[in-house]
């Protein structure tokens, strides 16, 4: 089993000012990818895969997994009731 990382201190950075940008960090802090939306067409520039492992894991794993929590709970819930 792998060991956990230690995560970087920025993962990433939501930008609401006219740009709107979402930036993707290294471990090491630099910028590895940009998804920008300032002219109303997505554009993404960087390193796919590692930009996209950031974003699955500090993104959208924490949603999911919040997801799985709140219906398991309402299936045990609902079934033991």
């Amino acid at each position: 089993m792998q060991e956990p990382k230690e995560l970087p201190q920025q993962v990433l950075t939501l930008n609401s000012t006219p740009d709107y940008t979402i930036r993707f960090y290294s471990d090491e802090n630099k910028e590895i990818g940009c998804i920008d939306f300032s002219e109303g067409v997505l554009k993404f520039t960087g390193e796919a895969e590692p930009s996209a492992q950031v974003f699955f894991e500090h993104v959208l794993k924490p949603l999911v997994d919040k997801y799985i929590r709140d219906e398991n709970e309402k299936c045990t819930t609902t079934y033991s009731s």
